[in-house]
């Protein structure tokens, strides 16, 4: 995926597994020259960031508690495009988000 604030563009590849209560993100920018990971724990309501920094493994564990998020009062919109990819073999679907500050498409598939 793909974040653009203005004229910087920071790309961000989403790790799902096929079961468990627990997805990563790896965030690549040309601003930060070392590796950087993100896992959020659903079931532990925790995060967790990986990084190597000059050679140094670095890891921060944090709470992330979702029960106080109101999911039925969100401030964006999901639209289907209609257009259709294949990513890596997979057949997927555009989606586009759109809200106050932010703008997004997104690619989905169910077949992985």
């Amino acid at each position: 995926m793909q974040i653009s604030s203005g004229k910087e563009v920071t790309e961000i590849d989403y790790y799902l597994p096929n079961t468990g209560a627990f997805f990563g993100m790896g965030i690549k920018d040309k601003r930060v020259k070392d590796d950087f990971m993100t896992v959020y724990d659903v079931e532990r309501e925790a995060m967790f960031t990986f990084m190597n920094n000059d050679g140094k493994k670095i890891k921060m564990g944090i709470e992330f508690k979702t029960d106080d998020v109101d999911v039925d009062n969100t401030d964006f919109n999901i639209t289907p495009t209609g257009n259709t990819k294949v990513i890596l073999g997979y057949n997927c679907k555009e989606y586009k988000m759109s809200g106050k500050e932010m703008t997004a498409t997104i690619w989905v598939t169910k077949w992985m």
